[in-house]
């Protein structure tokens, strides 16, 4: 920390303590980076703004799709590091599409209604539009003057699905309410009023529609963002 009796005067002429002495470029170079240091980011706490958008990977048959999330934090120092806690809205859309066999020769047909054309080729499509909100809770290590800080979240939440299916211009949807949590392990650079970050992480929630069957909706999130310090 830089002692609040030294002041730069111009640019190159210092005064500690009544002392004028004459820095070399480098040392002036520290001096400055030491003033913006202490003035921005030696705070003991601070509200964050973020958002952040990237990629979202299921492993449960659907497609890659767009992942997007905006939060609020409460970032204070503890310990050699800082305590983050915030509340998070996130949104991810996947689909997938196929078809399946559904002949009329077959009694009773698989499924209805049968197909007499085709040799029985049902085709389908099936959207899942994914919202999340989320209380994420995580420590970035070193002190908030450094610049590199890797960090890991925990955010336990809820998860609000829609459903789509369509099939011969027919569309039926669902809406489900399901718990959610998720894990990331990420790393934030300090750049200019806050700092950009990166962050990989996995997503569970529990999933039962009639369409899809009972399972589970487990997704990789890869993400770039932003956290603005206010």
């Amino acid at each position: 920390m830089l002692n609040k009796n030294v002041r730069c005067c111009l640019r190159y002429v210092c005064a500690v303590g009544g002392v004028v002495f004459f820095p070399t470029q480098a040392q002036a170079k520290t001096l400055h980076h030491n003033l913006e240091v202490e003035s921005t980011v030696t705070r003991h706490s601070q509200i964050e703004l973020g958002a952040a958008g990237g990629l979202g990977i299921p492993h449960n048959g659907l497609g890659l799709g767009p992942s997007v999330a905006l939060e609020i934090n409460w970032a204070r120092a503890l310990g050699t590091g800082v305590l983050a806690v915030g509340l998070r809205g996130g949104y991810g859309y996947h689909r997938a599409s196929s078809t399946a066999k559904n002949p009329c020769q077959e009694q009773p047909p698989p499924f209805g209604p049968c197909v007499d054309a085709n040799g029985g080729d049902v085709p389908w499509t099936l959207g899942l539009h994914a919202g999340t909100v989320d209380v994420p809770v995580g420590y970035r290590f070193f002190p908030q003057e450094k610049r590199w800080h890797p960090y890991f979240t925990i955010a336990p939440g809820i998860s609000i699905a829609k459903v789509e299916s369509r099939s011969f211009d027919l569309k039926h949807e669902q809406h489900h309410l399901h718990f959610w949590v998720m894990g990331a392990l990420g790393v934030q650079v300090r750049l200019g009023p806050g700092g950009m970050f990166f962050e990989g992480a996995y997503g569970y929630s529990p999933f039962n529609t009639d369409l899809t069957g009972s399972g589970h909706l487990g997704t990789i999130l890869l993400r770039l963002g932003y956290r603005w310090g206010l």
